[in-house]
């Protein structure tokens, strides 16, 4: 008789685990970029890294700039290397992506095993390999590793889990009385850090540590004396203070963008917590999707009246679960893990309302405590040869789903017309279609006017209109629809968000400017003095305009010295902005003004702030050549 030890079976778990991921998601490897892949990565050539300097990876690292706070550059970095490396093949990415994936699966298994004990003392190991399995190929996932850009969210996990699983093992460790590595804390504090570089979800973690602390280690709270007490109440206050202070000068202008106010989003933030709990307990095939922008939003309590309900609901089972969390930890733990995991992006900052791979940590919460529940269940029950067929229908059932999706999103044009069938309420689906549909047309009248439609009907259902319109009248300038334009125009400028018309202005030049589609100065020139004629337009708003308007003169008609014209005017009004005053010496250079271009990019150089070597790099290079430029020979 062969005896199989401890550690050949956990390879061959390991093994087993690596193999249904990459069954679930191999598919789903040949399929093409996606929305947010095109500016981030396709659009982004200094993504291509042609030499190891420390002054081109730094350009790469920041060119996120726009994607988050800190910009992300450790996730920039890595698209960097498959750029650099395999060119903008899109397998390579998502290949990447899977391989980011199925490390995060074996690692949720390693911490998974650290806490079941305490969580479940009755509960079989087994059952860590089990949750980490239902995890890795559960069909809510597949965005964070199919959806190229979402790297962002798969990485910063891997970081996440890494820091986690290390502080939970040398807590671990001093609570048994055994040593711990010298300076493992500062190890805990890098690996957060790497996390936070890849994506600001990171900014979770310490409550992730609290719960363990709570749940798992089950840490006494400690007496402190009363001058501890008043220096957490300073350190309280302190928080609160900065914490207010950053809302309102960072996070509530951001509102301004967006199509809801701070309440409605909170109101319909505890609906969207209930429909991921839905995608988690219920894999309908039908449910997932690249976009779910078809939520109703909550404008009440009572509108609709499921808000209060699903309010009502999140307390009641928080209730719950508190109440058990002596008999039943492993329900806090799960909870907690889920609701905290999303506390961050799902509260006030004002991201768009819901999205899938926002539940790539958080939903293992979920998992686990379902997985758990079922599993002291069975064990009361008779007949315990059956008790795994629960386990392989789960799995079976789960990486079906997974792998249906992943063959849809092998055809993007497919997996968009299929997501649209069941979310036909979703703008950006009606646009992913239409742009898809004019992009695919090559000649074919038909398709194209399909293309057309979808496009219109995302105008329609969109309450900020800015992609849809766009396409539309880049489409109509492509086609030579003179009539087409002049309707697009009219529409374009009598939006009464001030913001539609600087965009797509600001969209049309770029697309123009830098040879990215057809050229049309007239329809330029009648898109921007349409804007600048619409009356209740903002000042800031038409500041703005002439901004774009100024690149248009100087890239498209060739004409500096109407650019300048209009940016010394700007400059006037806004002497404090770097970028207009960069514009401005842009300008004097391409009027055979030398002398004046360096001196004023000389002014802007010297005024830059020390941290514009990170954040500004694309403006300190702009500056750079201007004053390089006036020294050539």
């Amino acid at each position: 008789m062969v005896t199989e030890r401890p550690g050949e079976r956990s390879t061959a778990l390991a093994a087993l685990l690596v193999a249904l991921v990459v069954l679930a998601y191999l598919p789903g490897l040949r399929g093409g970029f996606a929305f947010d892949d095109y500016h981030a990565i396709v659009q982004n050539p200094l993504l291509e890294l042609h030499s190891l300097r420390l002054d081109a990876l730094l350009d790469a690292a920041m060119s996120g700039v726009g994607t988050g706070p800190l910009a992300r550059p450790l996730a920039m970095l890595s698209f960097a290397a498959n750029r650099s490396l395999a060119g903008l093949e899109p397998w390579s990415f998502k290949l990447s992506n899977l391989a980011i994936h199925v490390l995060n699966a074996l690692l949720v298994w390693a911490l998974l095993r650290r806490l079941l004990p305490a969580l479940s003392p009755r509960a079989p190991l087994s059952l860590a390999w089990l949750i980490a399995a239902l995890w890795a190929v559960h069909p809510i996932n597949l965005t964070s590793v199919l959806y190229v850009v979402q790297r962002m969210t798969s990485l910063s996990t891997s970081f996440m889990l890494l820091t986690l699983l290390a502080y939970v093992a040398c807590r671990q460790r001093q609570q048994a009385g055994r040593p711990v590595p010298p300076g493992w804390q500062a190890g805990c504090g890098l690996l957060a850090l790497l996390a936070l570089l890849c994506k600001e979800a990171a900014l979770s973690l310490p409550l992730y540590m609290l719960l363990v602390e709570v749940c798992v280690l089950r840490t006494p709270c400690p007496r402190l004396s009363s001058a501890m007490r008043a220096a957490v109440g300073l350190l309280t206050l302190a928080l609160l203070v900065a914490g207010t202070w950053y809302f309102l000068r960072v996070i509530a202008p951001g509102y301004g963008g967006r199509e809801f106010t701070l309440a409605e989003r909170l109101w319909t933030e505890a609906r969207v917590l209930w429909a991921y709990l839905q995608l988690l307990v219920v894999p309908a095939p039908g449910s997932y999707a690249l976009f779910h922008d078809d939520m109703v939003l909550s404008r009440g309590w009572l509108t609709p009246p499921t808000t209060l309900l699903a309010v009502l609901a999140l307390a009641v089972v928080s209730a719950v679960v508190h109440a058990r969390r002596v008999t039943q930890p492993y329900l806090l733990f799960g909870w907690g893990w889920f609701v905290l995991g999303h506390l961050l992006e799902s509260s006030v900052i004002p991201l768009e309302l819901m999205h899938e791979h926002r539940n790539y940590l958080p939903g293992l919460g979920i998992l686990a405590a379902l997985t758990l529940a079922v599993a002291e269940a069975l064990a009361r029950a008779p007949r315990p040869a059956m008790h795994r067929l629960p386990a392989v229908l789960a799995l079976a059932v789960l990486g079906g789903v997974t792998l249906s999706r992943a063959a849809l999103w092998a055809d993007p044009q497919l997996q968009v017309e299929t997501e649209l069938r069941h979310h036909p309420a979703s703008p950006r689906l009606w646009y992913e279609a239409g742009r898809l549909r004019v992009e695919s047309a090559q000649g074919d009248a038909a398709r194209t006017a399909a293309g057309i439609v979808a496009l219109e009907t995302a105008a329609e259902l969109a309450p900020i209109k800015t992609l849809p319109l766009s396409a539309l009248l880049k489409t109509a300038i492509e086609r030579g629809d003179r009539a087409a334009v002049a309707r697009l125009v009219r529409v374009i400028a009598a939006q009464p968000r001030d913001s539609v018309g600087e965009e797509v202005f600001r969209d049309l030049v770029i697309c123009q400017g830098y040879g990215k589609c057809r050229r049309d100065s007239e329809a330029v020139q009648q898109l921007g003095d349409a804007l600048l004629a619409r009356e209740g337009r903002s000042t800031r708003s038409r500041q703005r305009v002439l901004e774009w308007l100024a690149v248009f003169y100087a890239r498209l008609l060739n004409d500096p010295a109407a650019a300048i014209t209009i940016l010394e005017d700007l400059v006037a009004a806004r002497p404090s902005e770097a970028g207009l005053k960069t514009r401005l010496a842009e300008a004097y250079a391409s009027a055979g003004q030398a002398a004046r271009a360096v001196d004023l990019a000389r002014q802007v150089q010297a005024r830059l702030p020390p941290g514009s070597i990170f954040m500004q790099r694309d403006l300190r290079a702009r500056l750079a050549r201007l004053i390089g430029d006036a020294h050539a020979p």
